[in-house]
């Protein structure tokens, strides 16, 4: 009996952990887009009331405004992740100046949504604080977005490891041996393209450093080595050169 009851109440306790991941997720997916509704009705009565603009193209130019927001921040998110995992050799995204857009978007708001009222200064200070409400709900959408770029791209390189660790398993003993060679030959050539790839990043490394940041023997380097040179794709001649 109080082997049941305590099996029930896990039971119980997994069904609500469950839901209230679901929930809380779920939240934090739909409030972030949420979030421009304030700050686009206010531009809307804004460019309605004070500028005259017709209610059709007032109502548009409102959500305009808002989707620019979520848009000129997510761009500045991603040139910024760009940045930040481009090899050396690939050229940088200008982040700045979608920061600067940025910027820009936001000071168009606050005049518009602050500046054209003739309400009292706090009132002004309370709109103006509401409006940069969008930029919270941008930023945290361009966050989610990045991090659930990243959770896919670890899911499928553990999916594709996982794969070609149980197609080795797997290998039949008839010809274990031709597979398994072949797996070492495409285990070997993935390695020296990691160390191709270095030295075009860094030239002039020398064949410590290479051995030292691929996690390679400096004799296993210098075989790397001596058939890149093979192939025509480098050359040492008093200096090593990338062709």
């Amino acid at each position: 009996m109080i082997e049941k009851s305590v099996h029930f109440l896990e039971s119980v306790q997994r069904f609500i952990k469950a839901v209230e991941t679901v929930f809380i997720d779920t939240v934090s997916t739909v409030i972030p887009w949420l979030s421009p509704l304030v700050p686009a009705f206010m531009a809307f009565r804004a460019m309605s009331d004070v500028l005259n603009f017709p209610f059709w193209l007032a109502a548009i130019t409102a959500g305009v405004i808002e989707l620019l927001g979520l848009a000129t921040i997510n761009t500045a998110f991603s040139f910024w992740n760009y940045n930040q995992e481009k090899r050396k050799i690939d050229p940088r995204s200008p982040v700045q100046l979608a920061i600067l857009v940025t910027l820009y978007y936001l000071i168009v708001v606050l005049v518009v949504n602050t500046m054209l009222d003739n309400s009292p200064d706090m009132h002004k200070v309370a709109k103006g604080l509401l409006s940069s409400i969008s930029i919270v709900g941008g930023v945290t959408i361009a966050l989610r977005a990045s991090h659930s770029r990243r959770v896919n791209e670890i899911r499928t390189e553990r999916e594709r490891v996982r794969s070609m660790r149980k197609g080795v398993k797997n290998v039949s003993a008839g010809d274990s041996l031709q597979q398994a060679n072949e797996a070492k030959a495409i285990k070997r050539q993935e390695s020296i393209e990691r160390t191709y790839a270095y030295i075009v990043e860094n030239p002039d490394a020398r064949i410590s450093d290479i051995a030292r940041d691929t996690g390679k023997s400096r004799p296993t380097i210098y075989d790397y080595l001596n058939e890149l040179k093979a192939e025509g794709r480098i050359k040492e001649n008093g200096h090593r050169e990338v062709l």
